[in-house]
């Protein structure tokens, strides 16, 4: 697609108020003083096609504003063109314009924001239809690369290394591996395992740390187990010695068991004996209570006590219960007391207020007597209607109230009358619990006499121990155990003493067994560290050969990053003339990181005169609108700053400055 601009028509655009351009087909060259208006141009032509200025700002001033800075009010900016796209014409218009519109209720509009009318080809269309055909004549960010110098130098990095790998430098791993049957094998193990070089760059990095880890700990490993072996000793004595003192330790077993079970026999004999002397003392337990019992037994005269202190309490309890009777009655007639003092109280306010009521007469309120309206008096048939209408209200008023006053002091009367009842029965009950009271304390009396006087009369008992002495079957009993108790077998004191020193002795011998198997443990834990000392070397071993086989993996892709490198820097630099793009960095430990450099004979773009920097940019254009197919209009700014261009395959726009030149010159 090339795209060339033959017109282009201004008015009221930014500082022009009209302006008309013929384009040349290759190259068209616009003098003017600095601020003359020429990079105003390059402006229109971005906001005909995109609605935005060259800097890419969506918002910047489009009309052309008065002396001091203001808004000119009802203006029209129009910005149109005329393009060629592959031998087809097409005219585009875009109408900016103010907006004024009358509120209700004023005559005069007023000024409410903007609007803009859009052309394609003399037909208005809406903005997504505008949108849709300028992007059918060439993208936005394609026309941005392709015709404003210095464009693509000037964005990110990341973003322009991302387009030149995207547009040439897309090689596949395996081309840039060419006939390297090892690295050939290494993509192909990647592409298996899901992985990036970069990844696995990480991953053998990172296995390559953790066995060296594992090396540096194994040689200490290895002497700390070598050290650790006990003394060799003769095993075979070891084994001897540990045989000869079980043999002992047997024998004293043999001994105790033999005392054992002669001390079994002996107790034997106790427990029977013991048994015998049990059963006799149960015996004697059993005559004891069946006196004890026949003792115990109350006599008649005991029997008429207990019954005389059982009446006694009863009277008593009684007494207690009904002086707590008397005592609530007392206080409930109290607060009854006082709440009819209070009803009496409110019963006399009552009637005084009934008599105040009762006591009024109707009066005549002079306010009322003229209107509030005009302040004149009412007329006097008016004002006749409305006395008996006032007097009628009044009376009303008055035996309502005297209803509500009536009411509240049937209601007191009521409660006085139901509380002098509860007064009265309280009373009644008070003076009955108090001649009661009186009856239980004359009982009380009579039963304390009759107490004392049975106690005075109680016979004196014999002791206990003095029925037991007496009871023949009781000493016989007691007899009998006494003998049993002096014939007891003897408990052999000798055979604990002769069981702890063969116990004592065979824990010695005990002891010496353990320590000897100790030693003879040291054999197996000998061989066990020099099993586990095997294990190591041949895991050193191992590791050692891993991590040689990494090495080897690391220095292959180490090597292949180095072939990308320049395979993609070489496909990359083949499409163009004069700039060259550094798209890695090497770094101090060996390694590379991501860039997109761009330099001029080895010179730093940034470094370049202005001249320099615009061939370069021009060089990147012409290998930007090979790659996409497109080649637009290019904006060449301070043309006057270098002496010769590169070739170009595209109509260059040249603004120069010529300080002669007040007002724009196309030629």
């Amino acid at each position: 697609m090339k795209l060339q601009i033959l017109s282009l028509s201004l008015r009221n655009f930014k500082g022009h108020k009209k302006l008309d351009i013929q384009f040349n087909d290759t190259e068209t060259n616009i003098f003017g003083q600095n601020a003359a208006g020429k990079t105003t141009i390059f402006d229109a032509i971005c906001y005909l096609l995109f609605g935005k200025d060259s800097q890419d700002n969506k918002t910047f001033p489009v009309q052309t504003l008065s002396t001091d800075g203001s808004r000119i009010d009802h203006l029209e900016t129009e910005v149109s063109a005329t393009f060629m796209a592959d031998h087809r014409k097409v005219e585009l218009k875009r109408i900016y314009k103010q907006k004024w519109q009358k509120k209700r209720g004023f005559e005069i509009a007023e000024y409410v924001g903007n609007e803009e009318d859009l052309f394609v080809n003399e037909s208005p269309c809406k903005l997504s239809e505008y949108k849709n055909k300028v992007d059918s004549i060439i993208q936005e960010d394609i026309f941005k690369m392709i015709t404003n110098v210095g464009y693509f130098a000037s964005i990110n990095w990341k973003t322009r290394r991302q387009y030149l790998l995207d547009m040439f430098g897309n090689l596949s791993d395996i081309e840039i591996a060419g006939n390297n049957p090892a690295m050939v094998s290494l993509i192909n193990f990647l592409s298996d395992q899901g992985k990036s070089m970069a990844e696995y760059k990480t991953e053998v990095a990172a296995k390559k740390r953790k066995i060296k880890e594992e090396l540096i700990t194994i040689s200490p490993r290895i002497d700390e187990a070598d050290q650790a072996k006990p003394q060799i000793e003769d095993w075979a004595e070891i084994e001897k010695q540990i045989k000869e003192k079980s043999a002992k330790i047997e024998e004293i077993e043999n001994t105790i068991g033999s005392q054992i079970d002669s001390q079994k026999l002996l107790n034997k004999r106790i427990l029977e004996h013991d048994n015998k002397v049990f059963e006799a003392e149960r015996e004697l337990q059993k005559i004891e209570s069946a006196l004890k019992a026949e003792y115990e037994k109350p006599d008649d005269s005991a029997l008429k006590l207990a019954e005389a202190k059982k009446e006694l309490v009863s009277f008593q309890n009684e007494l207690k219960e009904n002086q707590s009777k008397t005592e609530k009655y007392e206080q409930a007639v109290i607060s009854l007391e006082s709440e009819l003092k209070e009803l009496e109280s409110s019963k006399e306010k009552t009637i005084e207020r009934w008599k105040d009521v009762n006591a009024e007469t109707f009066k005549i309120d002079p306010d009322k007597c003229e209107c509030p309206t005009c302040k004149r008096e009412y007329a006097p048939e008016v004002l006749e209607d409305r006395k008996e209408q006032w007097e009628a209200d009044f009376n009303k008023d008055k035996k309502e109230r005297l209803e509500v006053i009536d009411r509240k002091g049937k209601s007191i009367k009521s409660q006085i009358e139901e509380i002098k009842a509860r007064i009265e029965n309280g009373n009644t009950q008070i003076s009955g619990l108090k001649s009661l009271a009186v009856d239980l304390q004359n009982n009380i009396d009579a039963q304390t006499t009759l107490v004392e006087s049975l106690e005075t009369e109680k016979p004196e008992k014999e002791s206990f121990d003095s029925v037991l002495a007496a009871n023949e079957n009781y000493r016989n009993q007691k007899s009998l155990i006494e003998d049993l108790k002096a014939k007891a077998p003897q408990k052999d004191q000798s055979f604990d003493t002769i069981r702890k020193e063969k116990q004592s002795e065979k824990q010695t011998i005990q002891i010496e067994i353990d320590q000897l198997r100790l030693k003879l443990s040291n054999r197996e834990r000998i061989e066990k560290l020099d099993q586990r000392i095997e294990e190591l070397k041949a895991s050193e071993k191992a590791l050692s050969q891993e991590l040689a086989d990494f090495e080897k993996k690391e220095f292959l892709m180490l090597e292949f990053s180095k072939l990308k490198i320049q395979s993609i820097e070489k496909s990359i630099n083949e499409k163009f003339k004069v700039v060259r793009f550094k798209m890695f960095r090497q770094l101090i430990n060996g390694g590379e990181e991501e860039c997109c450099d761009i330099t001029v004979d080895g010179v730093p773009y940034e470094s370049v005169n202005q001249a320099g920097k615009i061939n370069a940019s021009l060089d990147i254009i012409n290998a930007l609108s090979d790659h996409y197919g497109y080649y637009a209009p290019i904006i060449l700014d301070q043309r006057e700053s270098v002496s010769k261009i590169i070739d170009v395959n595209a109509q260059v726009i040249n603004l120069i400055v010529s300080q002669s030149d007040t007002v724009l010159r196309v030629a």
